[in-house]
């Protein structure tokens, strides 16, 4: 009954994946929730020191060509690094924080471009995005929010039904 629930359809979730390596970290405590989020947060912080150089770059210059650079190797880099711990799992621990800086180079470099075509669009935009997160994770930090079934379904099912509405709106527009 209990490996009914066990089961996935993910590939990197399968019972190869864990039998034939140790997981990350096996021989160091096990792993928490404040670890977690410490983790998250301290990624947060270099994701966005990532994204700080090519808005750096953009402010500077006055024009969103420059970031182009910045664009590519945060692209190409993350996209690398993705593949790499995708298929060797144990290299997570030392590559989160270079994918981390990349996607931020990235994610910099992207919101130049657009807030030269959209100006006020790429502040606001990040800026809501790295306020939620961090709120998110102060929020678990201090355990004002406690996961339960309940708390689960409704996330889930707020989260499908604004899937829906931006579907039919792609399909109605």
């Amino acid at each position: 009954m209990a490996d009914r629930f066990l089961r996935s359809g993910n590939p990197g979730l399968n019972a190869q994946t864990f039998a034939s390596q140790p997981l990350a970290g096996a021989g160091e405590d096990r792993m928490t929730v404040q670890g977690a989020i410490n983790k998250s947060f301290l990624l947060l912080v270099v994701l966005l020191a990532g994204a700080f150089y090519p808005w750096s770059q953009y402010l500077s210059a006055g024009d969103a060509s420059v970031v182009g650079p910045s664009l590519l190797v945060g692209v190409i880099g993350g996209l690398v690094l993705a593949l790499v711990i995708s298929f060797k799992p144990t290299t997570a621990p030392y590559l989160a924080m270079p994918y981390a800086a990349l996607e931020g180079l990235a994610m910099g470099a992207i919101s130049a471009m657009l807030e030269r075509r959209y100006p006020g669009i790429a502040i606001q935009a990040v800026g809501l995005t790295f306020a939620v997160f961090a709120v998110m994770l102060v929020a678990y930090k201090t355990r004002l929010i406690r996961v339960t079934e309940r708390f689960r379904a409704i996330v889930i099912g707020a989260t499908g039904a604004i899937a829906l509405m931006y579907l039919v709106t792609i399909v109605l527009g």
